[in-house]
């Protein structure tokens, strides 16, 4: 709405057009209203906006606490006197009303008793305009005046132009709140202070919040009108915390664009500019978040506007919002807590607190860096005070790091609070307050934050662990002081996640049960302490969680259901806090997930069932919480999922066995499809919208290939609605790779559907599609390491599409490049093993080609550079099982094709291979498949050996095998490939002894 309705203003201020034209304006003010309630500084605003347009150029006339009769009269001479100008503008601070859909001003003499009194005692805006479009070639009627109606009273603590209630009204009168839209604004421009409807507050200073911004704003050089009133706008909206935001109509016949841009605009005006541009559903999410935080908008939205919310999920998007609101919160209370005992450094944080209140982080920030630099100065130049300056210093730095955090600005917040640590690191010997030994502590503790935000994760664990010293000598020296074993245990906690994200398991996990321990003793300790409690069951779901990564299902679910339990508990002792009833649903659905992943269907569907009652219950709770919203479609959708496992798991298909899935995967889409219609450009309702359809499109044609042409179409339908989904947004932003990841998976998806039709041509044609997705998003990362293996096999999986179809030319041009690509990415990445045996799949693939297309030159050329591409990857890993398997592999096929014209060759490889293949067994003696590698080069020699004839031979190496491939047998009885291999031995042994 903003983009659209807010109009231009240019001709208030171009430099050049500057007093040449002929400019008049009728500013009015009432306060005295005889009836209705007074008001306090109606006139003080008319005053305020004479003064501005006086500065513009214009010749004001100024009426003051008129009634009706006085008003209309002013109308007339200002018609009179102003015929003919180039500009003419009406200014009225006072009361107004909407009755019956026309909109009046309230003279001082308003009649209230009812609405027909009100209507004959009042003026009519419509004689406003009237007179503006007679009067000027331009019209412009600015109203300080959505004020309540006189029936609906004003506001208890007079903060709104309300009128009183004097008689009980009518009920069957129709009289609105607020001014009405005006509908036919030819040739003017209305600038109503509030939305059609609302009502607009008075203030509590000299002038309302509406006046105040139209006086700062309206002379800003370098604006056309509309970007004018866009700051006068953005600006009240911010200072009501969005209760209040200014309406504007425009009508004017052209723009008028000033010869100045707007590039030099101050900080705080560029950001109230690009508020303008937010969508509503934005606005609704920032609005809740500042409401809970209890926090300006402005440093809200700079954030929100600097993370480039565009290429973010809706959870990221939240996630980050909730990251910028805390740290503003952390840093405002660190403002009023840290006080130095410089004057000049205490006014210069007060200074900074203010514009970081407005969202001007860079002029915050400056203010900071000038606190800091007198504390350095101090402390380096005249060495008094060493350690207060350098703790004040020290502050200083901490809250322009949380300051810039506020803006999600993180390479700046880390400089600033490296800064801050290294002048603890100081004075880590001297014993400071437990003021700022706990400022110390929150310094490493966002430090280890930021660094893991941006993927240093090497930083984070030593900010977290010298976070995690600091709290414990303070423990130690206090051992009942809860707050250090709190910091202790966010530490460890912390620190728990960096050594698993870093691949350390073990040490993951140790971190992970002390802070657990530390967890249980603030609980324990004090249990009427329900946020300790939550923490405790928070700590739950880090340790199932990487116990589920570790592959420990068992220990995953006790530890989830541990934290079900706490969390239950909280819920029945406060079943209206919204945070528990969150966390329990989310230990519901991780319970479900573990279940459904062992195959405890029914136990997955209670799990589930559970966590959708508790979304249900929140999203009535708040139906216009689109968050919420999207919660439940999560919830269903999950739903749907187990529901489809139970089906598939059926014994023997049964019609409509998909139905419940259905009916479950429908409701999310539904709810989402809601979400759509109301914003839609929100891309993360689009993006979950296509994965839902994806999955209805898989659920409807499951089955024995019982499928009906009606099933056929909806699945196609669903996957084709999810695929449209998918390239709109891939082509809004062709960077955006996660939407790019998610195009592949729907391109696959369209690829498996043809298959299973089965139309081959067409399948082929998705998977090409795929494979193009796949280049361009490892063209988006290249450091991604799966992203570029992706990229490298899927020339396998088209190549191995043409083999089906017996296209053997068409195959072979894929491996090709496939192999090209294999090699690029094995020589930019050496020390990746699997993409050094990738290399040897594709040699292995375009010699199986060249072979079928009787190429057998290139067949034999193609096997020998195999076998040299896998002693290349054993010479890099000498002692790895993988790459001597490849090598024996290689060993192997190159021998094969010896066997029958060079038998002594083929021998001498096959003892090679025998020899890697029994290094590789020896390095995994528990692996059977090493073993079976061994008995297979051990049975091939047996082959050629017998073949010559050399009977001795050949039996000493079946009997090898037989040996190797018991051993194998013991590790993996079930396994009949192994079975029958030993049963061939024994028969191979039969075969030569008789």
């Amino acid at each position: 709405m903003l983009r659209i309705t807010a109009t231009a203003i240019f001709i208030l201020v171009s430099p050049f057009q500057a007093f040449a034209e002929k400019r008049v304006a009728l500013v009015m003010g009432a306060d005295d209203y005889k009836i209705i309630r007074p008001l306090a500084n109606a006139v003080n605003d008319a005053l305020a906006i004479e003064t501005a347009l006086e500065k513009l150029g214009f010749e004001v006339t100024l009426e003051s606490n008129r009634d009706l009769k006085r008003m209309r009269r002013a109308l007339e001479d200002f018609r009179e006197d102003a015929a003919g100008a180039d500009v003419a503008l009406v200014f009225f601070a006072g009361h107004g009303v909407e009755i019956s859909g026309q909109n009046f001003l309230l003279p001082i003499d308003a009649k209230a008793e009812s609405a027909d009194t009100l209507k004959i005692s009042a003026l009519p805006l419509d004689e406003v305009r009237a007179t503006i479009a007679a009067t000027g070639k331009v019209g412009l009627i600015m109203l300080d005046a959505c004020r309540n109606d006189p029936f609906g009273g004003g506001s208890a603590d007079g903060s709104s132009r309300g009128a009183a209630v004097v008689e009980e009204p009518n009920a069957s009168l129709d009289v609105r709140p607020g001014l009405g839209r005006m509908g036919r604004a030819e040739n003017v421009l209305f600038a109503f202070s509030a939305a059609p409807g609302e009502t607009a507050s008075d203030g509590k200073g000299p002038n309302s919040p509406f006046t105040t911004a139209l006086a700062k704003y309206l002379g800003t050089d370098g604006l056309e009108i509309r970007s004018a009133l866009t700051l006068v706008q953005q600006e009240v909206y911010d200072q009501s915390r969005g209760n209040q935001l200014p309406y504007i109509e425009n009508g004017l016949p052209k723009l008028f664009f000033a010869a100045v841009t707007a590039n030099d605009l101050p900080e705080r005006e560029r950001l109230l500019l690009a508020m303008a541009d937010v969508t509503s559903d934005l606005r609704d999410e920032v609005e809740r978040l500042a409401k809970e935080k209890d926090m300006p908008l402005a440093p809200l939205y700079g954030a929100l506007i600097s993370s480039d919310a565009k290429d973010l999920t809706l959870e990221q998007r939240s996630r980050k919002l909730a990251e910028a609101a805390d740290a503003f919160v952390t840093t405002r209370n660190q403002m009023r807590t840290l006080a130095s005992a410089d004057p000049q450094v205490t006014k210069l944080r007060q200074e900074a607190e203010q514009q970081l209140a407005l969202g001007a982080f860079n002029t915050a920030r400056g203010k900071l860096a000038e606190a800091a630099a007198i504390d350095s100065t101090s402390r380096t130049a005249l060495k008094t005070n060493f350690l207060e300056r350098t703790l004040s210093e020290a502050s200083t730095h901490a809250i322009s790091g949380g300051a810039s955090r506020a803006d999600l600005n993180y390479d700046l917040a880390i400089a600033s609070y490296e800064q801050a640590a290294a002048l603890y690191g100081e004075v880590a010997a001297e014993k400071l307050p437990d003021a700022q030994r706990e400022q110390q502590f929150r310094t490493l503790d966002a430090l280890g934050d930021l660094y893991v935000t941006v993927g240093n994760l090497a930083m984070a664990k030593k900010a977290f662990e010298t976070g995690q010293a600091v709290a414990t000598k303070l423990m130690d020296a206090e051992p009942e002081n809860r707050s250090w074993k709190d910091s202790l245990a966010v530490s460890t906690l912390k620190l728990g996640d960096v050594l698993r994200d870093q691949g350390d398991s073990k040490s993951a996990l140790a971190s992970y049960e002390s802070g657990l321990g530390l967890r249980q003793d603030l609980a324990t300790a004090d249990p009427a302490d329900a946020t300790a409690r939550g923490l405790e069951a928070a700590a739950y779901l880090k340790i199932g969680a990487l116990h589920k990564l570790q592959g420990n299902p068992g220990k995953a679910l006790a530890a989830y259901e541990a934290s079900r339990d706490i969390v239950q508990g909280l819920v029945e002792g406060d079943a209206a806090k919204d945070d528990w009833q969150t966390t329990l649903a989310l230990s519901h659905r991780l319970i479900g997930e573990i279940e459904q992943e062992e195959k405890k269907l029914p136990e997955a569907l209670s799990s589930y069932q559970a966590s959708l009652d508790i979304a249900k219950r929140l999203a009535d709770a708040k139906p216009a919480d689109p968050l919420r919203q999207f919660n439940l479609a999560s919830a269903y959708e999950a739903m749907g999922s187990i529901q489809f496992d139970q089906a598939r798991a059926l014994t023997k298909y049964k019609e409509d066995a998909g139905k419940p899935a259905l009916v479950s995967l429908e409701a999310s889409a539904a709810i989402i499809k809601r979400l759509v219609a109301a914003d839609p450009k929100n891309t993360a309702w689009q993006r979950g919208l296509a994965g839902v359809l994806e999955k209805i499109g898989e659920t409807t044609y499951f089955g024995d290939n019982v499928i009906t042409k009606e099933d056929a179409e909806k699945a196609l339908a669903a996957y084709n609605s999810a695929n449209e989904i998918r390239r709109t947004l891939v082509s809004s932003d062709p960077t955006n790779k996660v939407w790019v990841a998610d195009l592949v998976t729907s391109y696959e998806r369209m690829a498996t559907w043809y298959e299973f039709v089965p139309d081959d041509v067409t399948a082929i044609g998705y998977s090409k599609k795929a494979h193009e997705a796949v280049l361009q998003l490892a063209g988006l990362d290249p450091e991604n390491v799966e992203w570029q293996r992706n990229a490298t096999m899927y020339h396998a999986k088209l190549a191995g599409s043409y083999v089906q179809l017996k296209d053997y030319k068409n195959a072979l041009a894929y491996d090709q490049a496939g192999l090209a690509h294999a090699l690029k990415v094995a020589e930019a990445h050496p020390d990746k093993q699997v993409y050094q045996s990738d290399v040897i799949i594709f040699h292995t693939r375009v010699a199986f080609d060249k072979g079928k297309l009787d190429d057998w030159q290139g067949f034999f050329a193609q096997n020998d550079l195999k076998l040299e591409a896998a002693k290349t990857f054993n010479k890099r890993f000498p002692d790895d099982p993988n790459s001597l398997r490849d090598l024996y592999k290689s060993y192997m096929d190159v021998g094969g094709t010896y066997t029958k014209n060079f038998p002594q060759d083929a021998l001498k490889l096959f003892e090679a291979a025998r020899s890697a293949a029994q290094k590789a067994a020896d390095l995994a003696p528990k692996n059977p498949e090493l073993l079976y590698g061994v008995y297979d080069t051990q049975i091939k020699s047996g082959y050629v050996l017998e073949e010559q004839g050399d009977r001795a031979r050949a039996l000493k190496a079946y009997e090898a095998a037989l040996a190797t491939i018991e051993k194998a047998v013991a590790l993996k009885p079930d396994e009949v490939a192994y079975t029958a291999s030993r049963d061939h031995a024994q028969a191979r042994i039969s075969g030569v002894r008789n």
